[in-house]
């Protein structure tokens, strides 16, 4: 039985929708021309293609720390989680706080069961309880759903109310917890 595809081809973000995108970070501490010319150049030096995700994950760590420089894509979606996640910030050095570690950890616990029950969202419901039985196991005294609802505002989950699921917002970020859970745990 023959079998037919279409072919799909990506064309990279041109400057003018690069230019739009810039414009809308509205950035007073970064000219739009030199952010502009920035993450083109960045892009182009670590042969990353020129897309609505890479150049707004530049441009967002870029307006927030001027002297970063990507490695690699991983390194770029490494840094933007951190940014996203607030490693840097000074609430994050409370040791009564679920702090990045924590988080990352969480998250990669998250990612490797999306990944074993090849169903990569969650139902608000069914979330909260993963988190409480995750916090339980680990003797650890936070609040699940203040826990999720933490990293629905730092963005790198995101809820579907219409079809109530919580997902990864971007799948570069399901990837990236997997390859952080895989080097953690050797069994998965």
């Amino acid at each position: 039985m023959a079998q037919y595809f279409h072919s799909v081809v990506l064309d990279p973000f041109s400057r003018k929708n690069l230019r739009t995108l810039v414009r809308k970070w509205d950035d007073p501490n970064i000219g739009e021309e030199k952010l502009l010319e920035r993450v083109i150049s960045e892009l182009r030096a670590i042969n990353v293609p020129q897309t609505p995700i890479n150049s707004s994950l530049l441009i967002d760590i870029v307006t927030s720390d001027p002297t970063y420089t990507p490695i690699n894509r991983p390194n770029l979606i490494e840094r933007f989680i951190e940014t996203l996640l607030q490693k840097r910030s000074l609430q994050q050095a409370q040791r009564r706080k679920f702090d990045f570690t924590n988080q990352v950890h969480f998250l990669g616990v998250v990612a490797e069961h999306m990944c074993r029950e090849n169903a990569y969202f969650f139902s608000m419901d069914s979330l909260s309880e993963f988190t409480a039985r995750y916090l339980h196991d680990f003797g650890l005294a936070f609040n699940s759903r203040e826990l999720i609802d933490g990293l629905l505002n730092s963005r790198v989950l995101s809820y579907k109310e219409n079809d109530d699921r919580v997902v990864f917002r971007f799948r570069a970020f399901l990837e990236y917890f997997v390859a952080k859970r895989m080097s953690e745990d050797h069994d998965f």
